[in-house]
């Protein structure tokens, strides 16, 4: 979904998605131009966060084997010029209101601790914090915190 001309955009994907083979085929052409465009660091801490997200996802009750029936909140982003117009907050309440519609659980994860409050004030909580570049002698910046949040649905009575 997206907001004034692709200004702020969503990217969800309901719980007990099959994908299609165009998905599928998509999922290889993102990994392909990843591995050729970035340089040999940034593929290997893509690879390190991506493992550790999903080793942290295992472990936490609240994710783990439900994962995989979760509404996933992939991205959400708001061109710089834009922000402050409720275009991220319009289009997340859409995907959680899908959610809700569904009865699933949303799920994101988060790298900018500055997001918390926004992701808090819709609902999320963070129930896990990842932290990467850590153990990374090439990596000269302070290591990433990856907060993993959730969402419970909302009942449409409740909302009232």
């Amino acid at each position: 979904m997206s907001i004034d001309h692709g200004n702020a955009f969503i990217w969800a994907v309901p719980g007990n998605y099959k994908p299609t083979l165009l998905d599928k085929l998509a999922t290889w052409v993102h990994i392909i131009v990843r591995k050729f465009t970035l340089s040999k660091e940034q593929n290997k801490r893509f690879d390190e966060v991506e493992e550790r997200k999903a080793k942290a996802i295992k472990e936490t009750p609240e994710l783990g084997d439900n994962v995989s029936k979760m509404l996933f909140v992939a991205s959400l982003a708001t061109h710089p010029d834009h922000r402050g117009k409720g275009y991220g907050s319009a289009l997340l309440k859409s995907v959680t209101d899908i959610a809700d519609g569904l009865g699933q659980t949303a799920w994101l994860s988060s790298s900018n601790k500055e997001n918390t409050k926004f992701y808090n004030a819709h609902g999320f909580k963070t129930v896990k914090e990842v932290v990467v570049g850590d153990d990374n002698p090439t990596w000269k910046e302070p290591p990433i915190i990856l907060s993993l949040m959730v969402r419970e649905p909302v009942s449409s009575s409740s909302k009232r």
